[in-house]
């Protein structure tokens, strides 16, 4: 697959997965073992953030291995890692780099690095 290939695919995740709740995507879009953490993931932000919004700032892509820096923002409505709902609407950033092999996402799954310290801070939970 070609670098603006593996790019939609990534782009088609963000957009079906993430920002519209899709779950079912994830079975046409990662390897089946990677594809049940993407839902359990997306069902837990989402359930947190109901008005998650991520936007792809920028892709870098080379042979098979894309890599993502994007924006997430929304409101916390719900149970977010032991923090209760605060009403608050917040914004994070981070990338997230994978592996692409005949059309589904392969790898990644700790290929990530967001700003999880900032959110906290955001809700409240950390200095």
């Amino acid at each position: 697959m070609t670098t603006d290939g593996n790019k939609a695919i990534v782009r088609r995740a963000v957009d079906e997965l993430f920002n519209r709740g899709n779950l079912a995507v994830a079975d046409e879009l990662f390897a089946p073992d990677y594809a049940a953490h993407e839902r359990g993931f997306t069902e837990l932000v989402r359930r947190a953030f109901p008005d998650l919004v991520l936007r792809v700032e920028s892709m870098i892509a080379e042979g098979d291995m894309l890599s993502t820096r994007w924006t997430c923002e929304g409101t916390h409505r719900g149970v977010f890692m032991g923090i209760p709902a605060s009403g608050k609407h917040v914004r994070w950033t981070g990338t997230w780099t994978q592996r692409i092999a005949n059309g589904k996402i392969v790898d990644g799954m700790d290929w990530g690095n967001w700003d999880l310290a900032g959110l906290m801070k955001q809700l409240g939970a950390a200095k």
